[in-house]
């Protein structure tokens, strides 16, 4: 563009500003002031300014849909609507110096939300320059312009919890009070060092620090430390002082940092400091009575007064969360903690809330503070499927991915700011262990059945036939009730290995009285075992006790007795519930406790006794052992195992869990062995 042209359209430009501006004087000229239409007789408990660069619109708009709210009315905030309170920003009036496209942004903000005001004795030529004159230019806008008990000066990225510092304020009888205040930090304002240039050279001062450098500060005073002040993001003054700072007898020296200057200016009149919760950095939500805190973005801010709206706590926030997959699932994205209505609903922050309030607890969300120049919209947004979790051979996993509530400028939110009836699901079934070819998932069960190891030698099958066996043969009859009573639930059972060894060597079962099985808890529901119990007696059995370690039924067993009615001789059957231990299992044994005898009658059986836990390794598989045309299950160990059995001293190691990566092919195996799971409405007549 040709130089003449360039100087042409800047000269076009700067009319166009003059233009506004007067227009705005215009307009403005019967209340003297350029900002909102407010009737400036009413009198205001608080007023609260906020000066700001005429291009921090995203944190205007930002304190718009969060803090600022507190004090409308109708708002969750009891203590807020006992008292009248207005919140203003201003700008110097630079702006009118700015591109067209800037101007015209800023004053479509300027109109629809009138809460912007331009100072017109103030104009700003870079952002933090000139802060000290800055606020005592909204000061004297302040008193020309509003009737107030009392000013709060805040900064732009500065978070007010309003219930908090009005309770604060009341509790404290500040309104009532004629006194004059300075009220604010004054822990971190007392010693404070200036920065001066030469110090940040010298490495006296860090160099994060160069915007505050504050030459003029010491120049004029000679001090290398402030007076004390209110530090920080935010400070109350009393009318009569706000009126003192606005029109002084003679005009104050200008000083880079404004809150240092405030205390300077009051350094020699008569007012009383008094000390508020201030912090100067994000940390609010750390402390139930911060009232102000520093640092924090507009996406954060709108997230506290949110959950100030929906869950009555600025500060609600997920817990107990380290271990939980869905949270592992947004991890890497999930430093801030949004609220996910998985979370909501299992009481994971805050209140629980029920369906209908979650998929409506955003519907009044995106209201004025959200449109025009604040326009914000939400969308949900997927990242791929994490890795199949808790998948076993016997059981499908779950495959969680993070689902989190994007807003249009970039930054996470709670799920209620999406629309609840658009939300994806976070979880998936999976089962991708079918097609890992490195996969551990053998079958559990082999469907081979198992023979006796006798020597069935020719001499041996030309002697004559043994007699069979008589019916009422004690064991095998015990096996064969026993295994009906456990067929009417379903329940399969491993025999003990010690007679499964004497089956093979003999071909038949040992004339033993005494039986024990075992039942993997994996097929032990609680409510099996309580039906389970309850057929006992109609099975022709006897029951003579129930003992378990934990509530959960692990250590379980069930003492039972075969009459010898029924099984020739009388069998006393232990039944046993084992676990899963990785590479092992475990079951229980129970015995007389060491201080106890059998002649005591004093407490229960069950109390007498002690439990050991007995460990072995894990079998490579079941196998089927036939005897007498009926099938059993048993166990088939390597070689070098063994058993150990110790006292339980360990809780953790007493809980339920599924470890055993193989196949669970139980269901195909009673499927082809019908009979393992035939049922018997009666016992076996004697």
């Amino acid at each position: 563009m040709p130089a003449s042209t360039k100087a042409t359209s800047s000269a076009r430009s700067t009319t166009v500003a003059l233009n506004e501006l007067r227009e705005l004087l215009v307009e403005t000229k019967a209340t003297q002031t350029t900002g909102p239409k407010t009737d400036f007789r009413e009198h205001l408990d608080l007023l609260i300014i906020v000066p700001s660069h005429w291009s921090e619109s995203a944190r205007r708009c930002g304190i718009r849909d969060s803090w600022m709210q507190y004090f409308l009315n109708g708002t969750r905030c009891q203590i807020c609507q006992r008292y009248r309170v207005l919140s203003i920003f201003t700008v110097g009036n630079s702006t009118l110096n700015q591109s067209a496209e800037d101007r015209a942004k800023f004053f479509s903000e300027y109109h629809q939300f009138g809460d912007i005001v331009i100072l017109n004795d103030f104009a700003e030529s870079e952002q933090y320059k000139q802060r000290s004159m800055k606020t005592l230019s909204s000061m004297r806008h302040a008193v020309d312009h509003f009737n107030f008990t009392l000013l709060l000066k805040t900064d732009t990225d500065s978070y007010i919890f309003g219930d908090r510092l009005l309770n604060f304020l009341h509790q404290n009888e500040v309104f009532s009070s004629r006194s004059r205040m300075y009220i604010g930090n004054f822990f971190d304002g007392t010693g404070a060092k200036v920065v001066t240039d030469e110090r940040v050279k010298r490495g006296k001062a860090d160099k994060g620090k160069a915007k505050w450098v504050d030459d003029t500060f010491h120049n004029l005073t000679g001090l290398d430390t402030y007076p004390k002040h209110a530090k920080g993001p935010g400070y109350i003054l009393s009318h009569t002082l706000v009126q003192y700072l606005a029109h002084p007898p003679i005009p104050f020296a200008p000083f880079t940092c404004e809150d240092t200057a405030i205390g300077a200016y009051l350094m020699a009149t008569n007012h009383t400091k008094f000390a508020m919760p201030v912090y100067l950095s994000p940390q609010g939500c750390d402390s139930t009575d911060a009232v102000i805190d520093h640092y924090v973005q507009p996406h954060l801010m709108r997230r506290r007064w949110r959950r100030f709206v929906v869950l009555g706590d600025a500060c609600s926030a997920p817990v107990g969360l380290s271990t939980d997959p869905k949270h592992a699932a947004c991890a890497a994205g999930d430093s801030l903690k949004p609220i996910a209505y998985w979370r909501l609903s299992h009481n994971h922050a805050g209140p629980e809330l029920d369906g209908e309030l979650l998929s409506t607890a955003g519907s009044e969300a995106h209201c004025s503070t959200r449109s025009g120049v604040c326009s914000l919209r939400f969308v949900w947004r997927k990242q791929t499927w994490g890795l199949c979790q808790h998948a076993s051979c016997w059981m499908e996993g779950v495959q969680w991915r993070c689902l989190q509530c994007i807003g249009s400028d970039g930054h996470i939110y709670d799920d209620w700011e999406c629309a609840f009836s658009t939300m994806p699901s976070r979880t998936q079934r999976c089962d991708n262990w079918k097609s890992d070819a490195h996969s551990t998932c053998e079958p559990l069960y082999d469907l081979r059945v198992r023979k006796c190891f006798l020597n069935q030698s020719a001499a041996a099958a030309a002697a004559p036939a043994a007699p069979a066996p008589a019916p009422k043969q004690g064991m095998s009859v015990a096996l064969h009730v026993l295994k009906t009573l456990l067929d009417q639930v379903a329940m399969p059972f491993v025999i003990d290995p010690w007679l499964v060894s004497r089956w093979e060597s003999t071909c038949s079962w040992p004339a033993e009285t005494e039986l024990t099985v075992f039942v993997m808890h994996r097929y032990a529901a609680p409510g099996t075992l309580l039906q389970l119990e309850a057929r006992v007696k109609q099975n022709g059995l006897q029951h003579v006790m129930t003992v378990k370690k934990t509530h959960d039924y692990v250590g379980y067993m069930l003492a039972l007795s075969c009459p010898s009615l029924i099984c020739g001789v009388e069998v006393f059957i232990h039944l046993k519930i084992a676990e899963e231990v990785l590479h092992g299992m475990w079951w229980p044994l129970w015995q007389w406790g060491s201080n106890v005898t059998v002649q005591q009658s004093s407490t229960s059986t069950a109390e007498k006794l002690e439990m050991l836990m007995c460990t072995s390794q894990k079998p490579s598989n079941f196998q089927v052992i036939q005897e007498n045309n009926r099938f059993y299950l048993a166990g088939v160990w390597p070689e070098s195992a063994e058993v150990v059995c110790v006292d339980t001293y360990d809780q953790k190691a007493l809980t339920f869990q599924v470890v055993w990566e193989n196949e669970d092919n139980i269901g195909e195996f009673f499927v082809k062995h019908h009979t393992l799971g035939e049922q018997a409405s009666t016992a076996p007549q004697p």
